[in-house]
């Protein structure tokens, strides 16, 4: 392998001796002996790039020297039989300290990934598991909440409110609701006009004098965000971010209060 990098080697043994290696790490692997796969890979891919170098060499002179081309060979297949594109660009920088093709390297083995994954989607480690039909954990892609929409987990029962409904009135439905739950003030049609927090409330209680007088549209927060019936919940998690409440109210496009979503079945329905 130092030999086909400094671009030592004839181009008979650069196309001989990948083809001696791999029968033999075949047979090795196949009878069971204990042997590595890795550094079969690094071996093969260096000597079959320093093989494309010296015929590159041979049709254009003045080109890359072979040896630049073992070390993209060498990158190359790693990523192709590991499928890990990244580890092996870090790992060729760590065995040769040549940081002068790193841009080539990188495009060579994302491509052999790519390719290699078309081809066979088990890597040279996961394909022995797979025989052995060892089930491997499945990952998680990074947008699991935007095919879920609102409607899976919507709760249709809100507590609500006239926004006619007096303080006193108020206060008392507020003790009485589930945890976690608000008063949602809507008027005769069942339009969302507000929510009565009680947070919030706590700081805008009136004087004693003028409790009577006091109406839930007067305490009610119409900074709470709604949530639209056709979000994702990918969206609702944002909006989750920008507020306190527990729990947010669910409209329609007219405005109609249809429920709510809670943000604990938000996070229970995620798959981290």
């Amino acid at each position: 392998m130092n030999a086909a990098l400094q671009g030592q080697l004839p181009l008979m043994l650069l196309l001989l001796l990948p083809l001696l290696k791999m029968v033999a790490t075949a047979l090795c692997a196949g009878a069971g002996i204990p042997g590595g796969l890795f550094t079969p890979s690094l071996f093969y891919g260096a000597l079959l790039g320093g093989a494309l170098g010296s015929l590159a060499q041979w049709v254009w002179p003045g080109v890359a020297p072979p040896g630049a081309y073992a070390l993209l060979g060498m990158g190359a297949i790693l990523a192709g039989t590991t499928h890990a594109s990244v580890s092996s660009v870090l790992i060729i920088f760590e065995l040769t300290g040549n940081y002068d093709i790193v841009l080539p390297l990188m495009l060579m083995c994302v491509l052999s990934t790519v390719v290699s994954r078309g081809l066979c989607p088990d890597s040279l480690y996961t394909s022995s598991l797979s025989r052995r039909n060892v089930r491997l954990p499945e990952r998680q892609g990074p947008s699991w909440l935007r095919p879920t929409g609102v409607a899976a987990l919507l709760t249709r029962e809100a507590p609500t409110v006239h926004p006619r409904t007096s303080f006193r009135e108020v206060v008392v439905r507020l003790l009485e609701v589930p945890a976690g739950f608000d008063l949602y003030v809507t008027d005769e049609e069942g339009r969302l006009l507000g929510v009565v927090v009680l947070d919030s409330l706590k700081g805008h209680i009136p004087d004693h004098e003028l409790l009577d007088m006091t109406l839930a549209a007067d305490v009610m927060d119409l900074s709470v965000p709604t949530v639209r019936a056709d979000m994702s919940l990918s969206e609702v998690a944002h909006l989750f971010g920008d507020t306190a409440v527990e729990r947010l109210p669910v409209v329609d496009t007219r405005g109609l209060l249809l429920g709510t979503i809670s943000k604990r079945e938000l996070l229970r329905h995620g798959r981290f």
